[in-house]
Parts: structure tokens; sequence; C-alpha cells
């Protein structure tokens, strides 16, 4: 099984309200592909953040079975 992260940020110019607009629509899309892309066994996609060294705006993870 393969495990695919992935993390983004938004530009500072976005307003908060552009920025949940546009990370619900991320999920949505993401979250979406469950049942559409070969081989996706399971998807999340956390839209309220992470605090590291730089603020990440949300991720997403998935599982892959192996596809021949």
């Amino acid at each position: 099984m393969v495990k695919h992260v992935i993390l983004w940020t938004l530009k500072d110019e976005i307003t908060a309200e552009e920025k949940e607009i546009i990370k619900q629509g991320i999920k949505e899309g993401l979250e979406g592909l469950k049942g559409k892309v070969p081989g996706i066994a399971d998807i999340k996609v956390n839209i309220n953040g992470y605090q590291v060294k730089k603020s990440i705006e949300g991720g997403s993870r998935s599982e892959k079975e192996k596809v021949r």
C-alpha cells in the first residue's frame, strides 16, 4: 500500500473568507476521488490547518492499493 501526503498553503493576500471557500472546494474535490480513481482505498482531507514552522492551511492523506 502506498500512502500519499499533501500539505498546502494559500497566498497571504487571500481573505479568510475566501480561504474557507477554497479549502472546502479542495476537500470536496479530493474526497470525491474515492470510487472514481482506481486503487484509492481511503482519503482524508483536513482543512483546519497544522501548526509547524510555517502555517499550513490544510492537508490530505490517501491510501492507494497496488494497481497492476
